[in-house]
């Protein structure tokens, strides 16, 4: 399960419900800096240890001083939109790159059929006493970590290795 599914059903492609997401993760943070420049000390001097707005003010020091070396002297100038698409595309690629299910499960059907689907190609090739064919396809598979059993009731398979 995705955390975009909710709104899949409204007809809102990803790329829209993502840009959301990060305008408003992008008005929470700068709520949250307001709210910490109104309370006592201003926000003048940095908060101490590892914070959400430690951690932007160095992203932030890091790009602007990457676009001072590769831009020049007219570097302020484009911070703000390379900060901007920086933003959105790391809070995209988080998104994106942490589904619900993580693992793929050996009963999973897909998985499960397309091992089926190979292995029935390799029984193929044996009874044409293809052995060359049969063992390249036992092969490849032991290298995706999928160890095969032959046995009386035909052939099993289980993954060898968790990778």
């Amino acid at each position: 399960m995705s955390i975009y599914n909710p709104l899949q059903h409204a007809g809102l492609d990803w790329v829209i419900q993502a840009a959301l997401l990060a305008v408003i993760l992008l008005v929470l943070a700068g709520l949250a800096v307001r709210r910490s420049l109104a309370a006592s000390g201003g926000g003048v001097l940095p908060d101490q240890g590892i914070t959400v707005r430690n951690m932007i003010e160095a992203i932030l020091e890091g790009l602007t001083s990457l676009a001072h070396q590769i831009i020049g002297h007219d570097y302020k100038r484009f911070v703000p939109l390379v900060a901007s698409i920086f933003f959105f595309i790391l809070i995209s690629n988080l998104l994106g790159l942490i589904p619900a299910d993580v693992t793929v499960k050996a009963g999973d059907a897909l998985v499960d059929g397309l091992v089926r689907l190979l292995i029935d190609m390799r029984h193929e090739a044996r009874q044409a006493r293809d052995w060359a064919r049969a063992d390249a396809i036992r092969d490849r598979l032991a290298g995706l970590g999928v160890a095969l059993e032959d046995g009386a009731e035909g052939t099993r398979w289980r993954l060898s290795r968790q990778d």
